[in-house]
């Protein structure tokens, strides 16, 4: 089964965070405790690492989590691209939660 698509844009050099809640079928959170989560933001082609995003649990027993990142690491990013997201459950296995495009938006007040 392919995991969603959400598109999401990153302001360059502001920070970065959205909250997500991993669900069941029903709409209910899942309980992820005991899993861990990655993320990574590639080129378009998904080549080039561009950069990775931290995954703060807000409520890990209700599969509630923040996709972040701080304004230093946004600040250095010069291309749009695309992230994914993975989790990996206590017996080892490896789903994609979440994929999609990543907008770099360059903003205006902090150009040089």
């Amino acid at each position: 089964m392919e995991p969603p698509c959400f598109p999401i844009t990153i302001v360059q050099g502001a920070d970065f965070n959205i909250e997500i809640t991993y669900q069941d079928s029903n709409g209910s959170g899942v309980n992820m405790s005991g899993w861990s989560l990655k993320a990574d933001l590639y080129n378009r082609l998904g080549t080039t690492k561009l950069a990775s995003f931290s995954l703060p649990w807000s409520n890990q027993a209700s599969g509630v989590f923040s996709l972040t990142m701080a304004r230093a690491v946004t600040s250095g990013i010069s291309e749009n691209g695309q992230y994914d997201i993975y989790a990996t459950d206590p017996s080892g296995g490896v789903k994609c939660l979440l994929q999609g495009s990543a907008t770099i938006d360059f903003g205006y007040s902090f150009r040089p």
